[in-house]
């Protein structure tokens, strides 16, 4: 198997599965080695991405947004982790699910207290 930096590819993501500890030691280590380039963080229990800081779910709702004419108004946004941050920041009305991190909580307009089911 080739190196991953020779192959002449365009990544737009790396996701990292590991344990607590493990995810700990790469969001702090990633962000000093990689922050400058990449936004560093936690996407779920498990998952560690590492995405082109001109990246997110925020920046792809945007285009979205754009090319069918959706308003900030008109949009409304959930969020659990804190990959969805910029997701959150693109909508009039943006949820944090109850059990949401204390980061996505603080970017949320809204803290559900329940679900709708």
């Amino acid at each position: 198997m080739k190196d991953p930096a020779e192959l002449d590819i365009n990544v737009s993501k790396v996701a990292v599965y590991g344990d607590h500890e493990m995810k700990k030691v790469l969001q702090k280590e990633g962000a000093e080695r990689f922050g400058n380039d990449a936004n560093v963080m936690i996407s779920s229990e498990h998952w560690m991405d590492f995405i082109p800081k001109e990246a997110d779910k925020g920046t792809a709702l945007s285009r979205i947004q754009n090319m069918l004419g959706i308003s900030l108004e008109e949009t409304m946004c959930f969020g659990d982790q804190n990959n969805d941050i910029g997701l959150l920041r693109r909508g009039e009305e943006s949820y944090a699910v109850a059990d949401a991190a204390p980061s996505v909580k603080a970017a949320a307009k809204q803290i559900m207290t329940e679900g709708p089911f």
